[in-house]
């Protein structure tokens, strides 16, 4: 029971850590992990679990580094859609735009109570 308790608070320490990690960082931790526990799992001593942590530090850190690329990505397009609009003399709407249940979009209502 003591074990479990120390372990817990350990990992709840751990992790609050990881709040300012990138997806890259995250990625190679959980792989780190998962990769350990994977090798003790198969190989049930230590170079088993040294290997298994190894393999899936890499995997993770090019998972996550592909979804940093590809949250980039999306960013620099949404910013370049953007200013091309801005320049063309379009603005953006004022509010969001909706939809309603049959896809149909309309402008939706102000979130904050100046409407009332």
């Amino acid at each position: 029971m003591r074990k479990l308790l120390v372990v817990t608070i350990v990992l709840g320490v751990a992790l609050a850590g990881c709040a300012s990690m990138n997806r890259t960082e995250k990625g190679a931790v959980a792989g780190a992990a998962l990769g350990a526990l994977g090798g003790q799992l198969i190989g049930h001593d230590t170079k088993s679990t040294l290997i298994g942590t190894a393999v899936g530090t890499g995997a993770g850190a090019l998972a996550g580094n592909y979804a940093d690329k590809q949250e980039q990505q999306r960013n620099q397009a949404y910013t370049q859609g953007y200013q091309q609009g801005y320049q063309q003399g379009q603005t953006p709407p004022q509010q969001p735009i909706a939809y309603n249940q049959n896809n149909t979009p309309y402008q939706a209502p102000p979130t904050d109570s100046s409407w009332r």
